[in-house]
């Protein structure tokens, strides 16, 4: 049987209206930039002194999911952007912002902010000095660029929301995560252990975002794998392994968009992600090839020489690798059929001080600690190695640190007694003794190290989506606590009266930064996941105690009676820029310092260097466009076909007093369409120290692409 066009069009239309679902729930999504100052900014992550911002080969973002009911009486925000994690400075002040525009909508409560934990993103942007040692305290460009970045990709959510639905799906990934600490995972109970395949979680979780229609909006996708693909060596802005799945997901989803300008969002949130690495080839001793020992990851009693290892031949590859299994499995699990959500919306919220909190366990009293990190924090991990002297495993300390903690400190002896076995190098809630420092020492103390130097309140907090709960939690959490926070906030939900089909789904390095949450056997083992689980032994029971009170009052629709204590406020730092930029005579800004060759080949490098600007001087996100573009020439009209946020692409910056040079480069792409190209370079300037801020842009010459094929004419001579 023949039927025409229109016949066809509208059989299509019937059967669309047949099979899209009744919308559940109003869903918005939305992105925006978060990327943050590019040069001179300390990372955020491996604690380097010597990692700082140069340049950035795969920006940052922010993806917001809004979740409503149909009424809009009841509303979820849930964050995830690409930056180390989320400081309490960070959570207060978005909502300072969004209470500006959405009074009594978007609250503590109802907001989660999540971060995925690159280490490859300016830092500076915490309150508590523990965070901000290696980048001298708060950056205030830092802290504008994320906050602004999360705070319009609400907006952006909300401008978006509209009657959809949720599906839910899970999945096995295999090749993306290993037991980074799997001596400390063996601590646990046999019995424990004998429940689970693996030593990590190896499930993919996904959230599916669609419209009423049945056209995806966006996905969650909740994976444990520590975002360090990229070293400690790297200096260039990244969003690591997980960055690049959403930037698969989102290329594949909109197509002939810009990145961070398309319709359809996939974020990447952590899971019980504490002790997993990327590095999935294990680890080696580099400077012999023989195993690391598997107790204290040392080589020859140094941490320095064990690394893990990564699928691929360097982090680059390391990064692409893992990226695209995280993005193949999430395309998997979106596009297979998932379980609709259905059911109220709705979150608790509650603030605790950690530093004191009482745990019960059958007739048994424990009380937290005052936040501490032990030796073997010092000792880093396999996947960025710390001070030489220390290891991991350490259970004792040595005369002559203790004696300096000691004196240094006002509370030592009480704050050891607490978080024995851990032997404490680090008494971060304590505060410092500055009585018999010398004046000039006490000024530098008190610039650097305020005090207390860690978070002692602390956000805790569930959101409901129908039968799926999220579990914001504020640090770290090894993959067995993992395990037993979501099936401890599980079972309360359900003898609270929720069904079985219930889903609960922890969530890292939301709202608050408190290091790292072990089990209490883990915590015995005292490799540098114990040692930087700061409240002490009895943490992850606390925490247990804590999101189960919340469970039930979540599930009973009851609410916490007491808010509990506020954190403390901080003021932002002041935004002074008194530098100026300069350029040798007869350049200016933007004009080209060495130009691109006449022809490359399809899969070679192609670059230039500008004249440029300190990156810092303005955000990009006011020009509307990145710091550089490439662009073809179609007919008498420049297109750009790539950016400063493209995986092909990377700009660097070399300052030198207050000269800036910007080099740019395009690794250009096997099949990439031969012609004429060029580069565009863009950013801001300043003239004089009291200048204002102007915009500028600088075309490279052309340069033409050619077959890879191609041979250059010889010489006749």
């Amino acid at each position: 049987m023949f039927l025409n066009p229109t016949t066809c069009s509208i059989l299509i239309l019937l059967f669309a209206g047949v099979c899209a679902a009744t919308p559940a729930y109003k869903v918005g999504v939305g992105i925006s930039d978060v990327t943050g100052p590019a040069l001179d900014v300390n990372m955020m992550g491996y604690a380097s002194f010597s990692q700082n911002s140069e340049g950035i080969h795969l920006r940052l973002f922010s993806r917001a999911f809004i979740t409503c009911d149909l009424n809009e009486t009841e509303c979820n925000v849930f964050v995830s952007a690409d930056i180390g994690m989320t400081s309490t400075l960070l959570k207060l002040k978005v909502i300072e912002e969004l209470q500006k525009e959405y009074s009594g909508r978007y609250t503590e409560e109802n907001v989660a902010i999540s971060g995925t934990h690159t280490h490859s993103g300016p830092g500076g942007y915490f309150q508590y000095s523990l965070y901000t040692i290696t980048a001298f305290g708060m950056k205030r460009s830092s802290i504008d660029a994320i906050l602004e970045g999360i705070v319009q990709s609400i907006k952006n959510a909300h401008d978006n929301l509209q009657e959809g639905n949720i599906l839910y799906n899970k999945g096995e990934l295999l090749g993306a995560n290993i037991n980074r600490s799997p001596t400390a995972y063996l601590q646990n109970p046999q019995e424990e252990r004998d429940k689970y395949k693996y030593d990590v979680d190896k499930d993919m979780t996904v959230l599916k975002f669609e419209d009423k229609d049945g056209s995806g909006l966006g996905a969650i996708c909740w994976f444990p794998v520590h975002p360090v693909s990229m070293e400690n060596t790297n200096k260039l802005i990244s969003s690591d392994n997980k960055g690049y799945a959403s930037y698969l997901f989102e290329k594949d989803m909109n197509p002939g968009s810009k990145m961070g300008q398309g319709s359809f969002v996939a974020a990447f949130p952590n899971s019980n992600h504490g002790d997993t690495t990327p590095h999935v080839n294990g680890t080696i001793c580099i400077d012999t090839g023989k195993p690391c020992d598997v107790e204290t990851s040392t080589c020859g009693g140094e941490v320095a020489n064990c690394l893990g290892r990564g699928p691929g031949n360097d982090m680059y590859e390391n990064t692409r690798m893992i990226g695209q299994r995280l993005y193949e499995k999430a395309k998997e699990l979106y596009d297979a059929p998932g379980t609709p959500l259905n059911g109220p919306v709705s979150s608790i919220h509650q603030y605790v001080n950690m530093s004191n909190f009482r745990v019960t366990k059958g007739n048994e009293t424990f009380t937290t600690c005052t936040p501490a990190l032990g030796y073997s924090f010092a000792a880093g991990t396999t996947d960025g190695p710390g001070i030489s002297s220390f290891s991991q495993g350490m259970t004792e300390g040595s005369p002559f640190w203790d004696g300096l903690v000691r004196s240094l400190f006002n509370d030592y002896e009480e704050t050891q007694d607490c978080q024995q076995p851990k032997p404490v190098l680090l008494p971060v809630g304590d505060y410092l003794n500055t009585t018999n420092m010398p004046e000039a020492i006490k000024l530098i103390v008190n610039l650097v190290a305020s005090d207390p130097m860690a978070p002692d309140i602390v956000e805790t907090q569930l959101l409901r989506i129908g039968q799926f709960v999220i579990i914001p939690a504020p640090a770290e959490i090894t993959t067995m606590s993992g395990r037993r926070m979501m099936d401890k906030v599980k079972e309360k939900l359900m003898d609270s009266g929720m069904s079985s089909n219930v889903v609960t789904m922890i969530t890292s390095l939301s709202n608050t930064y408190t290091n790292y949450v072990t089990t209490f056997e883990e915590y015995r083992a005292q490799r540098y996941e114990g040692a930087s689980t700061m409240y002490g032994p009895h943490t992850l029971d606390a925490y247990l105690q804590q999101y189960s009170m919340l469970a039930e009052k979540l599930a009973q629709g009851t609410g916490v009676e007491n808010p509990g204590p506020d954190p403390p406020s901080k003021g932002l730092p002041v935004n002074l820029d008194l530098d100026s930029d300069a350029f040798p005579s007869g350049k200016s800004v933007g004009d080209v310092n060495q130009k691109v060759d006449a022809k490359y080949r399809q899969g070679s490098l192609a670059e230039a260097i500008f004249w440029s600007a300190d990156p810092k001087r303005g955000s990009t996100k006011s020009l509307g466009t990145s710091f550089f573009s490439v662009e073809k020439l179609n007919g008498t009209n420049w297109n750009e076909i790539a950016n400063d946020a493209a995986w092909d692409t990377k700009i660097f910056w070399r300052k030198e007093e207050k000269e800036s040079r910007a080099t740019v480069q395009w690794m250009i792409p096997e099949d990439a369409e031969l012609g004429k190209y060029r580069f565009v370079h863009s950013g801001f300037w300043k003239r004089g120290a009291f200048s204002p801020v102007q915009s500028f842009q600088g075309p490279s010459g052309e340069f033409e692409v050619v077959s890879k094929d191609y041979l250059r004419p010889t010489s006749n001579n």
